[in-house]
């Protein structure tokens, strides 16, 4: 029961960060602390629990917060989705695995990180077929290498000029980087499209992957047994 309700905490918290990042990129850092009763929860179980759960928990915190920290340093993402990573890790306390398999595939930490990237395919195709359409309209997308336009297809978007600058805060340069924090608002009055890089809600993703975690487990995983 208290397993849950760490579960609960966790999932309130990171579902005010997904509505706040959806809204405007950006995010209270008071918002994290409603999973703070989630973390006690989730360490007062474990502390009860047989040594397995002790175990799979901690093999659990040890790989979200080593994301978590890795993500912190290099700026591959926010820093917003490293402290949802870490904090996953340390308020969800994994379910007694049948099979080694199980333990592996359904950390919870994992199976949401694996969720959530599968709930963002559909985006990246529906990104990668309009980039295709609009090609013609954003000449940076032209007269370059075959490489360098297979990643301009796939990490950058060809977007409406006034679409950038009513919402500044989603775009940012178009520029092929592991993270761009400059605003894109700079885009050109007198262009009606331009190549920018799309500053993807990734928190939404993470929280709607640790829903269905919470849900189902491991989406992989449950196609992995069925088949």
């Amino acid at each position: 029961m208290m397993a849950e309700a760490a579960a609960a905490f966790m999932a309130l918290s990171l579902g005010a960060a997904a509505f706040q990042d959806v809204r405007g990129r950006v995010i209270n850092d008071l918002t994290w602390f409603v999973a703070a009763p989630g973390v006690a929860l989730a360490i007062w179980t474990v502390v009860k629990s047989p040594p397995i759960i002790t175990y799979l928990y901690a093999m659990n915190a040890v790989i979200g917060v080593a994301l978590a920290a890795m993500i912190w340093v290099t700026k591959s993402m926010g820093e917003a989705d490293a402290i949802g990573i870490a904090l996953i890790s340390i308020s969800t306390v994994p379910p007694l695995p049948p099979t080694p398999l199980y333990a592996a595939l359904n950390s919870p930490v994992i199976a949401s990180l694996v969720n959530s990237m599968i709930l963002t395919i559909p985006f990246i195709i529906w990104n990668i077929a309009r980039n295709a359409a609009r090609a013609g309209k954003c000449p940076e997308m032209n007269g370059v290498s075959a490489p360098m336009r297979l990643a301009y297809l796939l990490f950058l978007t060809c977007e409406r000029s006034s679409v950038v600058r009513r919402k500044p805060w989603a775009y940012s340069p178009g520029r092929l980087s592991l993270r761009v924090s400059d605003e894109a608002a700079q885009a050109s009055e007198d262009r009606e499209y331009i190549l920018v890089s799309y500053n993807m809600p990734y928190i939404a993703y993470m929280f709607l992957g640790y829903l269905i975690y919470l849900l189902m487990g491991d989406i992989i995983l449950k196609l992995i047994i069925i088949v």
